[in-house]
């Protein structure tokens, strides 16, 4: 965080977690920050799993405690339209 220049928070509900992580995995093969080869699939991971259902959900006071003692730049992005918006916003594709 030293280093940081802005902080994102992104605190969205578990389902929602859930469907993007399926979608990711599943649907988008090419997409930018993907961390396998061509020639090799994504898949779903029961670790991915796990963490998005048992560890995030115990994580999420202590990312907000955080959040809200830090003095760089931040935006907490915490329900669906909110990130909808920043994608619009910030042009993302």
């Amino acid at each position: 965080m030293d280093r940081a220049t802005g902080v994102i928070l992104l605190d969205i509900s578990l389902p929602l977690m859930l469907m993007r992580y399926f979608r990711r995995t599943v649907f988008q093969r090419e997409r930018i920050g993907g961390v396998l080869a061509e020639h090799q699939r994504d898949r779903i991971n029961s670790d991915m799993l796990k963490y998005l259902l048992f560890t995030t959900p115990k994580n999420r006071a202590h990312h907000r405690a955080i959040f809200d003692e830090l003095t760089t730049p931040k935006v907490a992005l915490l329900s669906a339209e909110q990130v909808k918006r920043c994608w619009k916003e910030w042009a993302l594709k």
